[in-house]
């Protein structure tokens, strides 16, 4: 239960993040988030 909550604020602020920077933003966060898990 707590991972789903965890990948889901996640994925709230990566989708943030990637809204703020635009592309780059996105080119930033997927290799992050590959490199996490």
């Amino acid at each position: 239960m707590i991972e789903i909550v965890m990948f889901v604020l996640l994925g709230a602020a990566m989708g943030t993040l990637g809204g703020l920077f635009g592309i780059g933003g996105g080119l930033v966060a997927i290799p992050a988030l590959g490199v996490l898990f």
